[in-house]
């Protein structure tokens, strides 16, 4: 697995899907999707060696939702102010569960929460990695009793 080409060719396939669930017109900056990159190999690199899945999960969806590569195009008939926080972790989930240890499904308030707090608050790559590391290992319950 090209960690590098993993996380892109999901980001455009989940962009994909996204525009039509919301009827967006998208376009994803290339030069941003780079910078991306090169911000993931600096912030990875405090690991060492030490890659795992879910480091490059929080890593790649940290640096989605801070440097914002989807755009709206002008004939978008409308705008999610949210979509590459959505997208972010969207991505991040799916290079885990592609490429993780475990499987897991999480609860589509969870989901909502986890958007609305990237969109709103304060993280780091290390905090995302931290959700991330947290689901693969199976350390949290992510279905919660009803």
């Amino acid at each position: 697995m090209s960690d590098s080409l993993s996380w892109r060719i999901i980001l455009a396939e989940l962009a994909d899907r996204l525009a039509g669930r919301y009827n967006l017109h998208l376009e994803i900056d290339l030069q941003i999707l780079e910078e991306i990159q090169s911000q993931m190999d600096r912030t990875l690199t405090e690991y060492g060696q030490n890659h795992n899945i879910a480091k490059i999960a929080g890593h790649s969806s940290f640096w989605i939702r801070k440097l914002k590569p989807v755009l709206h195009k002008n004939t978008s008939p409308i705008k999610n102010l949210s979509i590459n926080e959505e997208l972010s972790v969207f991505v991040g989930l799916a290079l885990c569960r592609r490429f993780g240890p475990r499987r897991f499904k999480i609860d589509p308030c969870v989901l909502y929460d986890w958007v609305v707090s990237l969109r709103t608050h304060a993280h780091s790559p290390h905090s995302s990695t931290l959700m991330f590391e947290l689901l693969t290992r199976g350390f949290i319950s992510v279905n919660p009793p009803r």
